[in-house]
C-alpha cells in the first residue's frame, strides 16, 4: 500500500498505470501479432514493458472458438403425425472440444433431442421452428430451420 491507502503493483508504478499498460499490450496484440507467442493449449502470451523497461507484464489469453452450426431437414413439409429427418452439423476448430447437441421446438417431439441427427414428429398443424444448439462446454452455436406440418 502507498501513503494514501491505494494498492500498487510496483513500488514506483500505481495500479492505474499497470491497467493502462495491460490495455496497451492487449491492443498491441490485436494490431501486431508478432508480439505474441502461441502455446500448445491454444493460449497466447504477450510480453511487454510497463514502465520503460524496468518492469514487465505478461498476459495469458485463452481463446475459445464457438461451434459453427448448420441444419437441414427432409422433407420440409409433411402431415401431422409424420416424421421429418433433421440433421445438425457442429464444427469447432478447437479439435479437443467435445460437442454436445440439443434440439428444441415449441411443439412436436424429437426421437433423440441430444443426437446430431434425429427425427421430428409433427403433433399439430402450422409452421414450426426446429432449433439445434451445439455446445463445446464454454459457448454454443445455434441454428434453426422452419418446417411445415399440415
Amino acid at each position: 500500500m502507498n501513503n494514501n491507502g491505494r494498492a500498487t503493483t510496483h513500488p514506483r508504478v500505481p495500479s492505474e498505470a499497470w491497467a493502462i499498460s495491460v490495455l496497451a499490450l492487449v491492443f498491441a496484440l490485436a494490431c501486431d501479432s508478432s508480439a505474441a507467442r502461441g502455446s500448445a493449449d491454444g493460449g497466447s502470451t504477450v510480453d511487454g514493458s510497463a514502465d520503460g523497461g524496468e518492469s514487465s507484464v505478461r498476459i495469458s489469453i485463452q481463446i475459445n472458438n464457438c461451434p459453427n452450426v448448420t441444419t437441414s431437414a427432409s422433407p420440409l413439409s409433411t402431415s401431422v403425425g409424420a416424421t421429418i429427418d433433421v440433421m445438425g452439423m457442429g464444427n469447432d476448430i478447437d479439435l479437443s472440444d467435445r460437442l454436445t447437441y440439443l434440439w428444441t421446438a415449441v411443439s412436436g417431439a424429437f426421437a433423440d433431442a441430444k443426437a446430431p441427427n434425429t427425427t421430428y414428429t409433427c403433433t399439430e398443424p402450422g409452421t414450426h421452428v426446429l432449433t439445434v444448439r451445439v455446445s463445446d462446454g464454454r459457448c454454443e452455436g445455434v441454428s434453426a430451420i422452419p418446417v411445415t406440418c399440415s
